[in-house]
């Protein structure tokens, strides 16, 4: 299995899409995990927090038809190289400004940016590898994102339990964003036959077959229910009001789960292409959300480690799932485009859920944004069984 992990990970697309990613999240989540606290010590409410990632959380699926579309037809390493450099910019900016309403602002516009070069990032992985290798070519993504939840947390245990701490590890990801940037110009390569598509619409209206259709909806309770459980605020709130964790222990929290999945990564890979894409969607899906039940009754960092830690491994399941069965119902001419419409459609009704769940949390409580996450995690299996594909 290493033999074939080393293979892949040889070819500039794949460890040059995982080297950048690894070292814009590594920065980012110094403080990113810990940023509903920061905001709401900077005066927001609970439910002004919700809105605020309700829109951090758009901004990320806005773009990503548009992303897809200009990887399409000018080619993948063009839509992931050249934005990078506009990032530096823009988080330094939101690191220097004074209220949490302007620096949600250009954090937000980071995201928009994040997002008009995710598809062309995840199709680049799509193409480098064999249709045979897609589970191992997405897993070494996983791992490196997974190596950067470790490497991250692990300096914003040190350095990003104040306010001046997580701004200066704001500008800390600006400066990181330089080199990335560097990076994925020099070292990505669109190949010939993928590059400067003319895509019709015609092209993308024929792609929609029933199989997609279903998907789609279960895509958006999938969105629906990791913009409640990880993505969304009620994770870092919950832990610190709740459980009494501190900044840091929420940090140690997060590096924990992401180093056992580093491991687990490697075996997630060759397990994705034994059950299949969608079975491994739809496991890894429900085992990560209803590990999130006995996590809610935690007391210490030990006992919520002991539920946090497998639900994330099963997370990490559902997103090479999630990677794996959109390369395996498109086609090459417009995967980019497809993966942005899926990405987008479910993400924006998906960052409803901190908005949503910000508001249910005042009336029936803080443990009610989860059970609200199991419900949206039940209905998007419901909704992947029906799905048939002979590659699947």
């Amino acid at each position: 299995m290493l033999k074939e992990y080393l293979q892949i990970i040889k070819k500039p697309n794949i460890w040059i899409s995982s080297l950048s990613l690894f070292l814009l999240l590594s920065s980012a989540s110094t403080w990113v995990f810990v940023l509903p606290i920061f905001l709401r010590d900077l005066g927001a409410s609970q439910e002004q927090v919700g809105t605020a990632y309700f829109a951090f959380l758009l901004s990320f699926s806005l773009f990503q038809a548009l992303g897809g579309f200009l990887g399409d037809r000018y080619g993948r390493k063009k839509i992931i190289a050249l934005p990078t450099f506009i990032l530096p910019v823009v988080y330094i900016a939101a690191a220097f400004s004074k209220d949490w309403i302007t620096i949600m602002v250009y954090l937000t516009i980071g995201n928009l940016i994040q997002g008009l070069q995710a598809p062309s990032i995840y199709a680049l992985i799509a193409e480098s590898v064999e249709s045979k290798d897609l589970g191992l070519g997405f897993s070494i993504l996983e791992i490196a994102i997974s190596a950067s939840y470790v490497a991250g947390p692990f300096i914003g245990m040190f350095f990003s339990s104040s306010e001046q701490g997580i701004r200066n590890m704001m500008i800390l990801t600006g400066i990181v964003m330089i080199p990335c940037g560097f990076l994925r110009w020099v070292g990505l390569k669109d190949s010939v036959e993928h590059s400067a598509f003319k895509i019709k619409i015609g092209d993308i209206i024929k792609s929609f077959n029933p199989n997609l259709i279903l998907l789609l909806f279960a895509f958006i309770f999938f969105y629906m229910m990791l913009d409640a459980t990880f993505y969304g605020p009620f994770l870092s709130q919950y832990a610190k009001d709740q459980i009494g964790l501190t900044n840091s222990s929420i940090q140690a929290l997060i590096m924990l789960a992401a180093l056992a999945s580093i491991f687990f990564n490697f075996i997630n890979g060759k397990l994705t292409g034994k059950l299949g894409s969608r079975k491994s969607l739809i496991i890894g899906s429900l085992g990560h959300v209803l590990l999130f039940l006995p996590w809610l009754f935690s007391n210490n960092l030990f006992t919520a480690a002991l539920c946090f830690i497998p639900s994330y491994l099963f997370m990490q399941l559902s997103y090479i799932g999630h990677d794996t069965i959109m390369s395996d119902l498109t086609s090459v001419r417009t995967r980019s485009t497809i993966m942005g419409i899926f990405s987008m459609v479910p993400g924006i009704l998906g960052s409803l859920s901190p908005e949503i769940g910000s508001r249910i949390a005042v009336i029936y409580g803080p443990k009610a944004p989860f059970y609200m996450a199991v419900v949206f995690g039940l209905i998007a299996a419901t909704l992947l069984v029906p799905i048939k594909s002979k590659r699947i």
